[in-house]
């Protein structure tokens, strides 16, 4: 964890691993693969990361802003290169 704010860096943590399983899930429908279950609850959880992001957003250090950028970037990337 980066310096700052443990609530912030908490959730960083928390959008990261959700980055992650949305990239496999990303992947697994390119490939044909689709689990709707897994689909509904990456949803869910998006709302979850969705709330405490509003709840930290501004609060965060400059290297918190950069990894942000990173991590929905990385979202972004994955959501594109599965059309």
């Amino acid at each position: 964890m980066a310096c700052g704010n443990r609530a912030a860096d908490e959730f960083l943590d928390s959008y990261e691993s959700f980055a992650d399983k949305y990239v496999l899930c990303m992947k697994n429908l390119k490939n044909g693969n689709s689990d709707e279950q897994g689909l509904k609850d990456m949803l869910g959880e998006l709302q979850e990361l969705q709330m405490k992001a509003a709840e930290v957003e501004g609060e965060f250090t400059t290297a918190q802003k950069k990894r942000y950028v990173e991590i929905t970037q990385k979202i972004s990337t994955a959501a594109m290169d599965s059309y």
